[in-house]
């Protein structure tokens, strides 16, 4: 497992990640900005992330549908009442990571640019 340098993928995990990336599709296709959002909230800690992190991505109105497309899905969950998102981590390493078993000129799930 550590002689090639990183963990293991097992066919359960590839498995997972492949759903996972075509629920991400299906979102993007449905509502471009929750990949955008998506791809800001994957660099964060999974837990508590403040809502008002998204501020000035969109209109209020479109973050809101982007979200709620998001949490529609599961790979985002809404708390409301602490005003914060939480999303799940193999989504979070997905939206991080090119798929490079099917090349997207959109880079839709590729990591971000440095700032």
């Amino acid at each position: 497992m550590f002689e090639d340098g990183g963990a293991e993928v097992t066919v359960p995990d590839a498995t997972i990640a492949r759903v996972w990336r075509g629920t991400l599709n299906c979102s993007a296709e449905q509502q471009p900005l929750s990949t955008q959002l998506l791809r800001v909230l994957a660099w964060y800690a999974s837990d508590h992330i403040p809502a008002t992190f998204l501020d000035g991505a969109g209109s209020l109105p479109a973050i809101h549908r982007a979200v709620g497309l998001l949490t529609t899905y599961s790979p985002v969950t809404a708390v409301p009442l602490t005003g914060t998102v939480s999303v799940h981590r193999l989504v979070q390493a997905l939206a991080r990571t090119p798929d490079t078993s099917r090349p997207d000129p959109a880079g839709r799930h590729g990591p971000d640019p440095p700032p």
